[in-house]
């Protein structure tokens, strides 16, 4: 995931990446935050 993003999504959530899934989607999709196109899915999640 973009590096940008990825600090604003745990200064804001206090998540993290917690997994890159192996099979990725066929069709691009879009960040979240940027708003870029991105062929990469992460999943976030909180650390207890």
């Amino acid at each position: 995931p973009d590096a940008a993003a990825e600090e604003k999504i745990q200064g804001e959530t206090k998540a993290s990446v917690r997994c890159l899934p192996l099979e990725q989607p066929d069709q691009p999709g879009r960040c979240l935050i940027s708003g870029r196109e991105t062929k990469t899915l992460a999943l976030f999640a909180q650390a207890y």
